[in-house]
């Protein structure tokens, strides 16, 4: 025989909807407070990355312009260390009187030139280039100091010429390249190289000369 179900009475129902309407609810305005919240925080995530790369690319693209800068100066004082290399040269074939007429023939530009570089140079160049500028300088200058006698002026060029490759590393270091090899140049060449160099000054006068008396004879 079933077991007859008990009909709820008055009494048990209001203990239900009561229990109902006491439940815990979440407030209306709970779902757009949180939603705020995260978009706030994501908003403030986003302005500290985008800050973040935006110091980053300005520290790039101030220390490419830095390095830019120093590899131009550093070019034209390794191009004006390479004139006076190669007036120094024409002292191998000559005495020092004969190549100080030489001198105060073409020094002064050449000087001149190196100076300005080097001052340039110098105003730019980070604190751990000074030794292997300072060693650049100081034989490049030695090139044109007398006594300019064959074994001491070779010398002296053969030191220029290592101290400029040693700088021409240190630029290359910039560039994340490996520093060149020393290569020698044998004195024989270098004698060979200054006499072609007075040869071709002399023709060049010659025929600026020729110029002239042409022009001077039509007038």
């Amino acid at each position: 025989m079933p077991t007859p179900i008990p009909s709820p009475t008055p009494e048990m129902t209001r203990i239900v909807v009561d229990s109902a309407a006491t439940g815990s609810e979440a407030p209306w305005w709970g779902i757009p407070v949180v939603a705020g919240c995260f978009l706030i925080i994501g908003s403030v995530l986003s302005f500290l990355f985008t800050r973040r790369n935006e110091d980053r690319k300005s520290e790039r693209d101030a220390r490419y312009q830095a390095n830019q800068l120093l590899l131009d100066a550093g070019a034209e004082l390794l191009a004006a260390g390479d004139l006076v290399h190669a007036l120094g040269l024409k002292a191998l074939p000559r005495s020092t009187a004969e190549f100080m007429d030489v001198l105060a023939a073409e020094s002064y530009t050449v000087q001149k030139g190196f100076q300005v570089a080097s001052r340039r140079f110098s105003f730019i160049m980070p604190n751990s280039y000074e030794s292997d500028f300072k060693n650049y300088a100081r034989h490049t200058f030695l090139l044109l100091v007398p006594p300019f006698d064959g074994p001491r002026q070779s010398v002296t060029l053969d030191k220029q010429q290592e101290a400029s490759v040693a700088l021409v590393g240190r630029m290359r270091e910039l560039r994340g390249l490996d520093p060149l090899e020393r290569v020698t140049m044998p004195l024989s060449d270098a004698v060979s190289l200054a006499k072609q160099a007075e040869e071709q000054v002399r023709s060049d006068i010659a025929r600026e000369s020729d110029q002239h008396a042409d022009r001077d004879s039509v007038e």
